[in-house]
C-alpha cells in the first residue's frame, strides 16, 4: 500500500511556501498587472523574486549534496504547488530558475556545480537561470504582433515522432565555455 502522508520536512516546506505565498506573492498581481508591456511586467515581479531568494525558495531547488535544501523532486513539487496556488504568474520565474539549474545539477563536474550554483544557494540578490530554446530564425518574439510564432512541429506516425523543424539551445557564452571545458 502506498503511503501518501507527507514527511515532517515536507510538511514544513509546505507551511513555509504557504506562508511566503500568502504574505508576499499575494501582492504581486497588483504590481505587474498595471504594466503595459511584457518586459515591464517581468521587471515588476523582480522584488518578489528577490524575496523568494531571501526566503530560501531558490535554494530549495538545489539538492542537499550540492549545498541546497531540496530533499527530492516531490519536496520541490510541494513547494511549487503552494506558490502556484496563490500567484502563478510570478511563480513561473521561480520554476524557470529550477529548469535552468537542472543541466548544472545533472552535470558531473563538482567544480562547475560549485561555481554556477553558488549565487543560487547564497540567499542573496536575484540570481536568475532559465532553460531557453529557440528556432534558428528566432521565435523568442512569438508574443509580438507580426512575430512568426513557433514553426517546429511534431506529429506521431505509428510508433515514431516526425519532427519538422529544429531548435537551438541558448546559453550564456561563458556558461557554454565552462560546460564544454568539463566535457
Amino acid at each position: 500500500m502506498v503511503d501518501f502522508k507527507l514527511s515532517p520536512s515536507q510538511l514544513e516546506a509546505r507551511r513555509h511556501a504557504q506562508a511566503f505565498a500568502n504574505t508576499v506573492l499575494t501582492k504581486a498581481s497588483a504590481e505587474y498587472s498595471t504594466q503595459k508591456d511584457q518586459l515591464s511586467r517581468f521587471q515588476a515581479t523582480r522584488p518578489f523574486y528577490r524575496e523568494a531568494v531571501r526566503h530560501g525558495l531558490i535554494k530549495a531547488q538545489v539538492p542537499i549534496p550540492l549545498g541546497g535544501t531540496m530533499e527530492s523532486l516531490v519536496h520541490e513539487s510541494i513547494i511549487l504547488e503552494e506558490l502556484f496556488a496563490v500567484e502563478p504568474a510570478t511563480s513561473i520565474t521561480i520554476v524557470a530558475t529550477a529548469l535552468g539549474l537542472m543541466p548544472v545539477i545533472l552535470c558531473d563536474s563538482p567544480s562547475l556545480q560549485e561555481k554556477l550554483l553558488k549565487p543560487f544557494i547564497s540567499g542573496e540578490g536575484e540570481p536568475l537561470a532559465s532553460l531557453m530554446h529557440s528556432e534558428p530564425n528566432g521565435t523568442a518574439n512569438w508574443l509580438q504582433k507580426g512575430g512568426p510564432g513557433l514553426q517546429t512541429t511534431a506529429r506521431k506516425v505509428g510508433n515514431e515522432w516526425v519532427i519538422n523543424g529544429e531548435k537551438v539551445c541558448t546559453l550564456h557564452p561563458q556558461t557554454l565555455k565552462d560546460i564544454l571545458t568539463h566535457v
